[in-house]
């Protein structure tokens, strides 16, 4: 096995790294969801139920 691949095998195919990761995206998707709650977006529109900032386009 050459260096590059020797690299790419326990760099990136190591099974614990890939726990980490998938632990970490967990953490900030949980963490997403949560602050969801407390954030919002609202639009305005007119009687013709366009977007104010739509200007027609839509």
């Amino acid at each position: 096995m050459n260096d590059d691949n020797r690299r790419f095998v326990e760099d990136y195919a190591n099974p614990h790294s890939w726990l980490l990761m998938a632990d970490n995206l967990h953490e900030q998707a949980t963490a997403l969801y949560k602050g969801r709650r407390s954030s919002g977006i609202m639009t305005k529109t007119n009687a013709n139920n366009i977007s104010a900032t739509d200007h027609g386009r839509g």
